[in-house]
């Protein structure tokens, strides 16, 4: 059975299991995070917690055909007959791309109650655009205002007036505007963009990141389209007392039981301590963060169980500092293991993701990658990458792309280091036309004798188990 990342019983575990058994490839990580950003939509401008709203910035880091559309799909559904119930609902869907900040400004001025959510796809690499020093002034402002805002929803906040060059984009003053952001990426975007920019500029650690690496599963044959009533008429007393607060102008605050304040006391502490002995500025901004996400998750789950009452439980304290301190950990130790950074430009990271490449080619299904192959069937059986299969995936990330030398003659230089140290071989396209009728020019890893140690060693460190076996065959 799923366990929704260990989410304690509540109305977003509810709407995480929904959306789970609603999907046609399920996937408890996605289903759990759209889950908690709906939640957020509703209640992030109603319910406060230490004086800060419930607004969430949520990332799924998920591979390509893992179902990341389960998430809006699910949340659509749900929200259908809350709109019926109750119109000012349809305000919560925010835009599914964030354009300009004035855009933004607007949408939540707008609003009677301005609680928004914007589910973006590839997110990832929305960020890495806004941190990028080659950004533009659009992008730039994009980045101050999800910056700015994030911190304005809870009670008697206020997002000031614009003066932007077009009085008619000045949207006015946003009381206590409340901006959740659901977003998706896959690892190869995400961590090939990621560097110390995307961190110190204050943005990435605002964001509450989740990874899944879980297989696709076989197809749901048994969703469940239609939620049930009981889980239905939760979340419309959620609503209805988000909303009768939000019009009477007042919050409800979240408190605590006694064993959760004492565990946020000591983790307040805690974190402190990891900003205060940080070894660098990028870890020390991570853990900026880390007390803050932790108390809105927990609070959140909190409402989800009793809005009217809400007091956050030893069990919530517990999940929630273990999600985000659990993130943070994952996130430095990407970082000191040299797996992300600053990345353009760095032949050792550019030669990782050829061999990355290489080996999802070797193992994905050929109909799954025929449309960016270019080879035939014949040719990915035999253990080839084509150079155009290689080009289409690698050409447009920013490790290549940024590249001083241009991304081309990046690659280029890349594939000629790793066939100078032996590592793969190359197929000549008139030897191709040869042998499979089609003038590819392609390549494969280089064959390599298991009984001797130094190629042992080797292996282990380049290539996926049994992978020799798969690229057997001779390439003269």
């Amino acid at each position: 059975m799923p366990q929704f990342l260990d989410v304690p019983p509540g109305v977003v575990r509810d709407v995480a299991s929904y959306i789970y058994h609603a999907a046609p490839y399920p996937n408890e990580t996605i289903a759990t995070v759209a889950a908690v950003g709906f939640v957020a939509a509703i209640v992030g401008r109603s319910h406060n917690v230490s004086g800060t709203g419930l607004n969430q910035y949520l990332l799924t880091v998920a591979p390509t055909g893992t179902g990341k559309e389960q998430g809006p799909d699910g949340i659509g559904r749900l929200l259908a007959p809350l709109e019926a119930a109750f119109p000012a609902l349809s305000e919560i869907r925010g835009p599914g791309e964030i354009v300009s900040a004035p855009g933004l400004h607007k949408a939540l001025a707008i609003r009677r109650n301005p609680s928004m959510l914007c589910i973006i796809g590839e997110a990832g690499l929305m960020l890495a655009q806004l941190a990028s020093p080659k950004r533009d002034t659009n992008k730039a402002g994009i980045e101050r205002f999800m910056l700015h805002v994030y911190t304005k929803s809870g009670f008697g906040a206020v997002l000031d007036d614009a003066a932007y060059s077009d009085k008619q984009n000045n949207p006015g003053v946003v009381n206590s505007p409340a901006l959740s952001i659901v977003g998706d990426t896959t690892p190869e975007t995400f961590y090939s963009a990621l560097d110390r920019r995307m961190i110190l500029s204050g943005l990435l650690p605002r964001f509450t990141i989740f990874e899944t690496t879980a297989p696709r599963p076989y197809q749901n044959k048994d969703r469940v389209f239609a939620p049930c009533p009981h889980l239905i008429e939760r979340l419309k007393r959620l609503s209805q007392i988000a909303l009768e607060l939000q019009g009477s102008k007042r919050v409800c605050e979240v408190g605590m039981t006694e064993d959760a304040a004492v565990t946020f006391d000591q983790f307040e502490h805690w974190t402190t301590d990891k900003v205060n002995d940080a070894a660098n500025e990028l870890t020390r901004h991570l853990w900026t963060r880390v007390y803050l996400k932790a108390l809105k998750l927990a609070a959140l789950n909190a409402v989800g169980v009793d809005p009217l009452s809400p007091r956050i439980t030893y069990a919530e304290s517990m999940w929630a500092t273990n999600v985000i301190v659990d993130q943070t950990n994952a996130l430095i130790a990407k970082f000191d293991s040299g797996e992300i950074g600053e990345a353009a430009g760095n032949e050792l990271l550019q030669q990782d993701r050829v061999r990355m490449v290489m080996r999802e080619c070797a193992q994905r299904p050929f109909d799954e990658i025929k449309g960016q192959f270019g080879g035939t069937p014949e040719m990915h059986g035999y253990g080839l990458v084509t150079h155009q299969y290689l080009q289409r995936r690698l050409l447009n990330l920013p490790l290549f792309k940024d590249d001083p030398i241009k991304a081309t003659p990046a690659l280029k230089r890349t594939i000629q280091s790793l066939c100078d140290n032996a590592e793969i071989e190359v197929l000549s396209g008139p030897k191709a036309k040869t042998t499979f009728g089609h003038g590819f020019l392609s390549y494969r890893f280089a064959e390599y004798n298991p009984n001797n140690e130094v190629e042992r060693a080797k292996n282990a460190v380049f290539f996926v188990p049994n992978v020799g076996g798969v690229l057997q065959g001779n390439m003269k």
